[in-house]
């Protein structure tokens, strides 16, 4: 026995999944079929679901501190063990 599916996308990434599953030789359906097949045998999502990593405010400081040179040069001459001792007075 058959059973169905109905779901709701924005047309413009409906006609977009279509045009790449064209190119490869599938249907949307084909498509839908192995995505559930794949779901069955791995027992779960067959792919990472993350939030999108937007750095925060500290990340984003150390990025342009090592563009300006700045967090290199608080980097030169010292050992890993010299930056763990220091972490560790802290």
């Amino acid at each position: 026995m058959l059973g169905q599916i109905n779901i709701k996308i924005e047309a413009k990434d409906k006609r977009a999944a279509e045009a790449v599953l064209s190119d490869i030789g599938l249907s949307m359906s084909d498509a839908v079929r192995a995505f559930l097949k794949k779901v069955i045998a791995t027992d779960g999502i067959p792919f990472d679901l993350r939030r999108s990593s937007k750095p925060n405010a500290m990340t984003l400081q150390a990025m342009k501190d090592i563009e300006s040179d700045k967090g290199l040069t608080k980097l030169k001459g010292k050992t890993g063990a010299n930056m763990v001792a220091e972490l560790l007075d802290d």
